[in-house]
């Protein structure tokens, strides 16, 4: 009976101890969103890793790679459809090739 008063409740803990309890719950749920971005990064973005030497050509990385994702948010706002769904519908297409027929240059 005392584990049923607990169903629904989260134990979070923090080493920062500035962050309020609304912080906390906050960063929490919006843990799976971060994940998420992650994996997009990862598998939409197709990201591999890299290694730079210099810290400008890290930063230019970071930048390109955060725009990529930003470009794919967009297009997902605009549509309405999740990314992944979009490279499943594309991949299904078919392609046209031109090929040169006779009298053709």
């Amino acid at each position: 009976m005392a584990e049923g008063k607990l169903d629904g409740k989260f134990l979070l803990s923090t080493s920062d101890p500035h962050l309020s309890t609304e912080e906390l719950a906050l960063g929490y749920e919006r843990l799976h969103e971060i994940e998420r971005l992650n994996r997009d990064l990862k598998h939409s973005v197709d990201i591999r890793f890299v290694y730079h030497r210099y810290e400008d050509r890290i930063r230019a990385h970071l930048l390109l790679c955060c725009l990529a994702l930003l470009l794919i948010r967009a297009i997902e706002n605009d549509i309405r459809q999740r990314w992944q769904q979009l490279k499943e519908l594309q991949s299904g297409m078919n392609r046209g090739h031109g090929h040169a027929g006779e009298g053709d240059e």
